[in-house]
């Protein structure tokens, strides 16, 4: 009953039987985009999304089918200006990191240029700013680890971030990309201590765990909380903020 998670289930699914049937050319896939847009996208939702067929949800499905079209014409313009092939969609990561342990994810694109530098894409269906901020405040833990996960594997990844597909744009910190219409470069942390950060968070959570202590924090300040007491002493990932209010 989640019409936003839908919506991003369907867009995900065209995005991907696109890029398949066209054998990853980006040239063919503007093809089927441009000429068979409608046949396609409906297929994907009776697969994926059959609820945005009630009648509840009409004016929702209609500016959703508004919406898709022109979110995957920016998605195609940025990989091609970028001279970018496509590696896979949904990507699986299955790898065992040092001190965490294993680690399991999908990514829902993966690129790559010329010379097999690796571009992770995150896609999204929000049309907020939540992703925006995220990179504003460096609290980009999933691509960090993906990207940790590729670089396990000796490959060399120099880009991570988000492709919101009702902005139409990429989202990144990365300077790799340059800013153009489809691309927005956000100053935000280094994404280069995230791993590290989590690693000791993890350690710092179970040592908690092993003397005994649980430390419920939900509604406090965060002044009040030891854990948020630690984290810039150990170095240690920022606790996230209550979903309603950003500013706690």
């Amino acid at each position: 009953d989640d019409i936003a998670t839908v919506k991003g289930t369907v867009a995900h699914r065209y995005i991907e039987t696109l890029l398949e049937d066209s054998g990853k050319d980006i040239t063919t896939a503007k093809k089927l985009h441009a000429e068979k847009y409608s046949e396609r996208v409906e297929e994907c939702i009776r697969e994926k999304g059959a609820v945005m067929y009630l009648d509840e949800y009409r004016l929702e499905r209609n500016s959703f089918l508004a919406a898709l079209r022109p979110a995957v014409d920016s998605l195609l313009k940025f990989i091609e200006e970028n001279a970018l092939m496509v590696i896979g969609m949904e990507h699986t990561i299955d790898t065992v990191f040092p001190v965490i342990g294993a680690f399991t994810g999908s990514i829902d694109l993966l690129l790559a240029d010329a010379d097999g530098n690796l571009v992770i894409v995150d896609m999204k269906w929000n049309e907020g700013k939540t992703y925006n901020r995220r990179l504003e405040s460096g609290k980009i833990l999933q691509l960090a680890l993906y990207k940790k996960a590729l670089e396990e594997e000796g490959k060399t990844v120099s880009a991570v971030g988000y492709f919101v597909l009702p902005q139409r744009k990429f989202l990144t910190s990365d300077t790799y990309i340059k800013e153009s219409d489809v691309v927005e470069f956000i100053e935000g942390e280094a994404i280069g201590d995230h791993f590290k950060m989590a690693c000791n968070s993890y350690l710092y959570r179970m040592k908690q765990i092993k003397e005994g202590i649980i430390e419920d924090a939900e509604g406090m300040e965060l002044a009040n909380i030891q854990y948020h007491k630690d984290s810039i002493k150990q170095k240690l990932y920022p606790l996230e903020t209550i979903y309603e209010d950003p500013s706690s």
